[in-house]
């Protein structure tokens, strides 16, 4: 021990660097990897809402968002009978899409509406299992391109102020049944002492 103060390992040249600096540092570059990548999704972003706004063909570019939140609309309403008569893509306007139904009821339209968010899903898979472990592993080129498709997914996955309506008017028949079935439990359970 040194005299006149008090002795710390990493005062001593010669002492390895021990696990808490390496943890440390590790967690650093952990977290330069999310921020690095939550900074590319958003730029994604912001680029993509530039094209759909612009009168170019570039405009097109950005409507695979659009196509693939409409194509998820059609698709489960098929699955739950909603018979999808049309689906259109107009990427210039300010409604990017819709699709119309022949038979929406209160029992399919809020999981017909609400569709989207598997898209949504489907990007945060894209940024946890393909974007971070490409920017760990130094392919950056994989890193943007994977970047630019979990940005389609996870902006093209939230739902329109119109979906949200028509869940809404959907969702009351489930939270009614959601009651019915659950107030046996809720009047006759006691907990146990």
């Amino acid at each position: 021990m040194r005299s006149g103060h008090n002795y710390r390992a990493h005062d001593d040249p010669e002492t390895p660097i021990n696990s808490t600096n390496i943890m440390l540092i590790d967690y650093l570059a952990y977290r330069l990897d999310h921020f690095s990548s939550i900074a590319l999704i958003l730029a994604w972003e912001y680029l993509v809402r530039r094209l759909r706004r612009s009168h170019s063909r570039l405009a097109w570019f950005a409507a695979i968002g659009t196509v693939a939140h409409e194509t998820l609309h059609a698709g489960i309403g098929y699955v739950l009978g909603a018979q999808p008569e049309s689906m259109r893509i107009q990427p210039h306007q300010n409604i990017l899409g819709y699709v119309r139904f022949a038979r929406l009821s209160k029992w399919n339209a809020a999981p017909v509406a609400l569709a989207p968010l598997l898209l949504m899903a489907a990007g945060v898979w894209c940024f946890l299992h393909l974007m971070l472990p490409a920017f760990s592993g130094g392919a950056y080129l994989r890193w943007a391109l994977v970047g630019w498709l979990s940005a389609i997914c996870i902006f093209s996955g939230l739902p329109s102020t119109s979906d949200f309506r028509i869940a809404a008017w959907s969702i009351r028949p489930y939270c009614l049944a959601a009651l019915v079935l659950a107030a046996p439990t809720l009047l006759f359970w006691a907990p146990v002492p």
